[in-house]
């Protein structure tokens, strides 16, 4: 189904695959569309917004680094629930992360860190790794491959970030 003109939502058999552009508008009406499915499947809240932010950071790092702006590159983001993990495949023609492998996303300690030294992006790749289970990449032929698994706070494997839902 055509959602929008730059979103295609397909339906798989345990799972959504949306299909959209690398525009910042497209970005925005998949999460919606996203957060949406995840609640109609039951999704606790505090997992559903955890979700959200991690496919926030992942898409929105698809449109700045990988297509470089340019928004007409396309995205495949699937997303199924499955007890308390959602499993995220997310796959994109843009350019290859640098060493073929996820920044490791480290934050600084604020406690320690001058206001005035601390950067003005890069928290996204920590806030990542931080809330996803499982965080694998793989770059194919021209295709990067992104599997996330994110835990609800009541799995055994959740990960909790202080001050995060």
């Amino acid at each position: 189904m055509n959602v929008g003109g730059d979103i295609q939502v397909i339906r798989g058999q345990s799972d959504m695959i949306w299909s959209l552009t690398s525009h910042p508008h497209s970005v925005r009406q998949a999460l919606a569309q996203i957060t949406t499915y995840l609640r109609a499947r039951g999704v606790p809240e505090a997992h559903r917004l955890n979700v959200e932010l991690v496919l926030a950071e992942v898409l929105n790092n698809i449109c700045e680094h990988a297509y470089r702006g340019a928004d007409d590159g396309r995205i495949l983001t699937s997303v199924s629930c499955s007890h308390d993990m959602i499993q995220c495949h997310i796959t994109d023609k843009g350019s290859a992360m640098p060493g073929l492998t996820p920044p490791k996303g480290r934050f600084r300690d604020p406690d320690t860190c001058a206001f005035d030294d601390l950067p003005e992006g890069g928290f996204g790749w920590g806030l990542i790794r931080a809330i996803a289970a499982d965080v694998q990449y793989e770059r194919r032929n021209v295709e990067n491959h992104l599997f996330l698994q994110i835990a609800s706070a009541s799995a055994p494997c959740a990960r909790a970030v202080s001050g995060i839902v």
